[in-house]
């Protein structure tokens, strides 16, 4: 009998690329048995993965209040041999799952979570210190009882302290899903792509401003992910701005279809720690789709982005730099065409979910005792 794995998750959806279009489904390929606990429609079986759907919080409030609980007794109800939970809120729950089951329970570590909160719009200002040093405080006691720990980074796995280095799995792309070959236009537009969430500290204001610098250029903007509330309505004053479109989120694998059309990727993210020390899977989205890459100068990202010779680097915060990227790729189609091929070609050497999955499977074979 296959053993039972339940991965759970309340604050992201179902088809997540790195919980379910990496993790879930590498792990059902790989003959275990899948259950996915998340925010869904309707339960549906997709890929060997069966997604045990949550009904949608309608606001943070419901979400931390009530989520929680209903996604831990669904995964009671799951029996399973390992929990796998990917969301900080609900590690009180994976303790619970811990001593009630006395099941292996893993935490992944997406971001270094005090970081985060010290940028959290939601939480006022005043207090984001306090509530930083608290989820500090929290997870060391938490984590040092779970059974093992995965990070989505190195910078992650630094950041959390342990005795024990967690399992570094990285976000790499999936080949399969993104497509390798581009679907460009011929009406002369340059089509700029920008993907995953979309708000300021992810460079939102200084894109739109690049846009209007450029406002005599044949360059189009499209943004596709979820946008924070302050970000909508900076897309809501730009909305004269023709060469601007946004797109609500969608499925990994429908995002990434958008990547086929597209000349440039934007990953301009502003220098908050938490970004300089990640590896954005945008980054390697936009390589494995074969399109030249604009993206922040930071050292990691420089020896990722200058090590393919794959794209530019700009100064996030100054919207002239960006626009001068833009402009620059604009003018030599050429020098365009080779770093996208260049970027194409590290993903398959290197950057890709075939060889950091090897990781997860090797993590999972050694908690439940195969090796």
């Amino acid at each position: 009998m296959h053993s039972k794995i339940c991965i759970i998750t309340t604050a992201h959806p179902a088809f997540d690329t790195r919980i379910f279009v990496r993790g879930a489904r590498s792990l059902a390929r790989a003959g275990y048995c899948v259950h996915l606990v998340a925010q869904h429609d309707a339960p549906e079986t997709l890929d060997g993965v069966s997604v045990l759907a949550l009904r949608k919080a309608r606001t943070r409030a419901m979400r931390f209040a009530f989520l929680g609980w209903r996604a831990f007794f669904v995964a009671l109800r799951t029996q399973a041999d390992v929990y796998h939970f990917h969301d900080p809120e609900f590690m009180v729950f994976g303790l619970l799952l811990h001593w009630i089951r006395r099941k292996p329970v893993i935490y992944d570590a997406h971001e270094d979570l005090p970081a985060q909160i010290l940028s959290k719009e939601w939480i006022p200002r005043p207090l984001r210190r306090s509530a930083a040093r608290l989820a500090r405080a929290g997870l060391t006691f938490a984590l040092k009882r779970m059974c093992a720990v995965v990070a989505a980074t190195e910078g992650v796995a630094d950041s959390l302290g342990l005795p024990v280095c967690p399992v570094v799995v990285r976000n790499f792309p999936v080949l399969d899903v993104i497509p390798s070959s581009a679907n460009r236009g011929d009406d002369g537009m340059i089509r700029v792509a920008y993907l995953g969430r979309v708000s300021e500290e992810r460079g939102l204001l200084e894109m739109l401003e690049a846009m209007q610098i450029l406002s005599d250029e044949p360059i189009k903007l499209v943004l596709q992910g979820t946008a924070t509330p302050s970000a909508k309505r900076l897309l809501q004053a730009a909305s004269e701005l023709e060469r601007v479109m946004y797109v609500p989120w969608a499925p990994p694998q429908d995002a990434c279809q958008m990547l086929a059309s597209a000349d440039i990727g934007l990953v301009c993210l502003r220098p908050v720690p938490r970004f300089q020390e990640a590896l954005p899977v945008k980054l390697f989205e936009y390589m494995a789709a074969g399109i030249a890459v604009i993206a922040s100068d930071f050292p990691l990202w420089r020896e990722i982005v200058g090590g393919a010779r794959c794209g530019l680097l700009v100064d996030p915060l100054d919207p002239w730099s960006i626009a001068e990227a833009m402009r620059y790729l604009l003018d030599h189609p050429e020098e365009r065409a080779t770093m996208g091929k260049n970027g194409r070609v590290a993903v398959e050497r290197e950057y890709n979910w075939e060889a950091e999955s090897a990781k997860l499977l090797d993590l999972y074979a050694c908690v439940l005792g195969d090796q």
